[in-house]
C-alpha cells in the first residue's frame, strides 16, 4: 500500500512534468511565407480532373508561380507553354517561341525543365541541384514544388 508521502511524491513530479513540458511560445507562420501557404487553391483536385500517371501532352498556362515565398504569378501572364509527348517544350511570349525540354524519371516523381530564353523562363528551368518534385498530374494540371514554398502550376487551356 503506498503511503501518502509516495502519492504526494508521484502527484508533485506529474504536475511539475506537465507544467515543464508546456510552452507559453506563439508560435505563427513567417509574413513572407502566407501567401505562399494560403495560394493553395490550385492543390484542390477539382471535380473534372482525374489523377493520371503522365504529363498530358498540350498548351499549358502557369496559374500559380511560387518562388522564395514571392508569387511570380503575373510574370506568365503571355506566356504559354507546349509540352510535347516527345519531351519538347515550346513557351511563347508576344509570338515569340522559345524551344526547350521537359523529362520526368521513371518513377514520374521529379521533372526536370529545361528552357532558356527570358528571365521568366529561366526561373522555371532547372539544373541538376534544382529539379523539380511533381506534387501531382492530371488530366488538366501540373503542379510542382522544390524546397521551401516554390511551387508553379500549370492549367491546360
Amino acid at each position: 500500500m503506498y503511503s501518502f508521502s509516495s502519492f504526494r511524491l508521484l502527484a508533485i513530479a506529474a504536475s511539475s512534468f506537465i507544467l515543464w513540458s508546456c510552452t507559453k511560445e506563439k508560435v505563427s507562420t513567417p509574413v513572407s511565407q502566407q501567401s505562399a501557404i494560403t495560394s493553395n487553391a490550385d492543390d484542390a483536385l477539382q471535380p473534372e480532373e482525374n489523377i493520371v500517371e503522365t504529363v498530358v501532352p498540350g498548351t499549358y498556362i502557369i496559374t500559380n508561380d511560387i518562388d522564395d515565398a514571392v508569387d511570380h504569378t503575373a510574370d506568365y501572364a503571355d506566356y504559354t507553354f507546349q509540352f510535347n509527348a516527345d519531351g519538347t517544350l515550346i513557351a511563347t511570349k508576344d509570338g515569340v517561341q522559345y524551344s526547350g525540354k521537359w523529362k520526368t524519371n521513371d518513377a514520374e516523381t521529379k521533372m526536370a525543365l529545361v528552357i532558356k530564353g527570358t528571365p521568366e523562363l529561366l526561373k522555371i528551368s532547372g539544373t541538376s541541384d534544382k529539379v523539380w518534385t511533381i506534387s501531382r498530374l492530371t488530366d488538366h494540371s501540373i503542379i510542382l514544388k522544390r524546397k521551401g514554398p516554390d511551387k508553379v502550376v500549370f492549367k491546360l487551356q
